[in-house]
């Protein structure tokens, strides 16, 4: 081989070996994305939890509440009815 070409080719292999190293940093930078987008979606899915537990624990809360506002209506009501009818029941 002559002169020149060995230039052309370590200039190749050169270019090459750039070309390389640029994906290699691109890669480390994805993979750096990729570690913590699954941090974050770790944190959200602790966060789903916690909020799952908790609209539970709202969802029986309301419920109580409602069974409570009906017993008041329904000892209004009976509260009511013996004052307007005080001769019925005894």
């Amino acid at each position: 081989m002559d002169n020149e070409k060995v230039v052309e080719l370590l200039i190749d292999i050169q270019s090459r070996l750039g070309r390389i190293e640029e994906r290699v940093s691109r890669q480390e930078g994805v993979e750096a994305k990729a570690d913590e987008a699954l941090a974050l979606a770790k944190k959200n899915a602790e966060r789903n939890s916690e909020m799952d537990s908790r609209v539970t624990k709202l969802e029986q809360s309301r419920d109580w509440t409602n069974k409570t506002a009906i017993g008041a209506i329904i000892s209004a009501a009976v509260a009511i009815l013996s004052v307007v009818f005080p001769h019925i029941g005894g």
